[in-house]
């Protein structure tokens, strides 16, 4: 039976991060402007989560685009439901989604765990004030 939502994560890129030696300050990403939505697929678990693969509107196109980034290039990253048909295949295909589906409560508390944990780390070390 098919849902008519899936849950899946959503964060912003960074207004503007440290970048190089020299600690120069850059804004948004060279894919994304900064506070650009992008939608979360977390793929590469055993190397903790330092790259992330994304969903999301570029700068320069006017289609979606799919790549890996540094994790600490996203901030607020909050859980949300999702109704886009093909989001939702894309969602359902993905193994750390697939692996919270059956339970709904179970789903969205794992999710929203993992959410926190990737504010949390990334407010820690790479905020810039």
């Amino acid at each position: 039976m098919e849902r008519e939502f899936e849950y899946c994560l959503v964060g912003n890129i960074v207004e503007k991060h440290y970048f190089g030696e020299d600690k120069e300050i850059r804004y948004g990403y060279k894919h994304f402007r900064g506070g650009a939505k992008v939608y979360i697929f977390p793929e590469y678990g055993g190397m903790g989560h330092e790259n992330i693969r994304v969903i999301g509107l570029p700068r320069k196109k006017n289609r979606v685009i799919d790549i890996i980034i540094p994790s600490k290039l996203i901030t607020n990253v909050r859980v949300k439901k999702i109704y886009n048909p093909n989001l939702k295949e894309i969602i359902i295909e993905n193994f750390y989604y697939s692996r919270w589906k059956e339970e709904m409560e179970t789903e969205l508390k794992s999710i929203e765990k993992f959410a926190e944990s990737i504010n949390n780390y990334n407010k820690e070390h790479y905020a810039i004030n």
